[in-house]
């Protein structure tokens, strides 16, 4: 068993601010490691300037680790707390709002947090008293985010669920490629919910269909930990064998109702090269595109189907005059020599031998 020492230290230590003032009189090496002590921040609630924060993506992160934005102070906390609607809305995304609020000088309001309860720590002032309140109330995301990456189709299929129904924890798997490091104590790590006996059902499973995705096909039997057993009713505890369905982590990242899952990018590189190894990367129509594509360009994918460009290359290798691979683009279009990157450097070579390339949030921003 693998003991997750961040974790654990990370909660007995939000435990002990609750109980009052905290002030740690123990010093170990692990407390003062870097990663555990932004991890803590961003749950709590960070404040940050404008310089520490990365929005090469279109989306908000730091140092690796995707993040939200929001104001702690309301300006009716009253009419907040009786409905989140009328609170001011939180960013995921680097939209028109956010850089009007930059441009104000109004964004030291903010605070960001990985945090994926969807709750968060709000304070102001009550103006039908004048008292000054603090509390925790839900808040809504902001459209203008949600139009900026036409998540789940918001900006082209004008479907206004999307918006009343945002799952912070969805939102974060559906782009957890893009980044390094991944939320803290998601639902599908700590495997709650399984049967005793799951790992012995789940390594059954996975032997009997030679670690292959029967989904996308993909043999993945030198890494099996990227092969994973999906229940096809939801229920983690319904173990018949015609509930259960083995399928590579991007398949079962794409499930219905599988918002707790978080993938890294260095993972789905790789399902990415065993695919094109076996030669499963093939994309004649928009739904094998829309199939083999990360989660994370799905919006754009939407909008380039709805202007009626060409069917791209998904995963697409750029090679140099010795067929050496010297870039890999997670959208491409080789006739026009187009392309959309998520590694910096290996746009850096691609651009070298002519490619016209933008980044996810470049390329977001041209639809808007």
């Amino acid at each position: 068993m693998k003991l997750d020492v961040d974790g654990v230290l990370f909660a007995l230590r939000a435990a002990a601010e609750k109980m009052g003032d905290f002030t740690p009189e123990f010093d170990i090496e692990v407390m003062a490691h870097a990663n555990f002590d932004l991890d803590f921040e961003l749950e709590r609630g960070k404040e940050i300037s404008l310089e520490e924060l990365d929005t090469d993506n279109g989306l908000l992160s730091v140092q690796g680790r995707q993040v939200l934005l929001y104001i702690p102070d309301q300006w009716d906390i009253a009419k907040t707390l009786a409905d989140p609607k009328n609170g001011s809305r939180f960013h995921v995304a680097d939209c028109s709002t956010l850089n009007d609020m930059k441009a104000r000088k109004r964004f030291e309001r903010y605070k960001v947090t990985n945090n994926l309860s969807g709750v968060f720590d709000i304070y102001g002032t009550d103006r039908a008293t004048g008292r000054s309140v603090e509390s925790e109330s839900e808040l809504k995301v902001c459209q203008n985010c949600l139009k900026l990456l036409n998540y789940k189709g918001f900006s082209t299929a004008r479907d206004r669920s999307i918006f009343n129904n945002f799952s912070i924890e969805e939102f974060f798997s559906t782009y957890s490629s893009l980044f390094s490091h991944l939320p803290k104590h998601n639902k599908y790590l700590q495997g709650g919910g399984y049967s005793d006996d799951w790992k012995v059902v789940s390594d059954r499973q996975r032997t009997a269909a030679n670690y292959t995705c029967t989904e996308c096909r993909v043999d993945l039997s030198d890494h099996k930990s990227l092969v994973h057993v999906h229940h096809n009713n939801g229920n983690k505890r319904d173990n018949r064998p015609e509930n259960l369905k083995v399928v590579c982590a991007d398949c079962h990242k794409k499930e219905p109702n599988h918002e707790h899952m978080h993938v890294k990018y260095s993972d789905i590189q790789i399902i990415k090269q065993f695919r094109r190894n076996q030669g499963l990367d093939h994309v004649g129509n928009w739904d094998e595109a829309f199939a083999l594509a990360d989660t994370a360009v799905h919006g754009l994918l939407k909008y380039c189907q709805r202007g009626n460009r060409t069917v791209p290359e998904i995963g697409y290798e750029v090679t140099n005059s010795q067929g050496a691979v010297i870039a890999e683009l997670e959208i491409a279009w080789p006739e026009e020599k187009k392309g959309i990157f998520i590694d910096a450097e290996a746009a850096q070579n691609a651009r070298s031998m002519g490619w016209h390339l933008y980044s996810l949030g470049q390329a977001m921003k041209s639809f808007q």
